[in-house]
């Protein structure tokens, strides 16, 4: 077994093992929040302008399906970023240990309409299917990362 507080050179630094490096750990928090982010301006300025100018012509279901398109983007890249505020949050020591609780380190749990009803996708053009893929992949590989997440961000608080 190593010695957790064995030091070990890596790119010409010491690094302790026995403490988490508060300033790299979290890589894949900051980029997760920063493709969260650049998802929803992008849903933000397609349903604003394409899908809206384009509305007049749809039919109920046509609506309905954007609607719940729409919902389903907001609903998992709101999830998604706010998990990844609070974990921010504590990697810079905002907030205390004993103010964590478990449930506050869980991602929601996420249904979406779409997934009981596969006929809503197929009246959505393309670029509305390709934003709900990406949104759903990122929730799934934030969903996946939870548990280390958690374990490290306990470490740190």
């Amino acid at each position: 077994m190593a010695d957790k507080n064995k030091k070990v050179s890596v790119d010409a630094r010491q690094v302790n093992l026995a403490k988490p490096d508060r300033k790299n750990i979290f890589r894949f928090l900051h980029k997760s929040y920063d493709e969260s982010v650049a998802l929803l301006v992008q849903a933000r300025d397609y349903f604003a302008t394409q899908v809206q100018a384009e509305k007049s012509n749809f039919s109920l279901e046509q609506k309905l399906a954007y609607t719940f398109a729409l919902s389903t983007i907001t609903t998992q890249l709101t999830s998604v970023m706010g998990w990844l505020m609070f974990c921010k949050a504590i990697e810079r020591g905002e907030v205390a240990q004993d103010q964590i609780k478990d449930e506050d380190l869980t991602m929601p749990e996420f249904n979406c309409a779409m997934d009981e009803d596969h006929s809503l996708f197929g009246m959505l053009n393309s670029t509305t299917v390709e934003i709900i893929e990406k949104t759903a992949s990122l929730y799934n590989r934030v969903k996946r990362m939870e548990s280390p997440i958690k374990e490290r961000l306990i470490e740190l608080a």
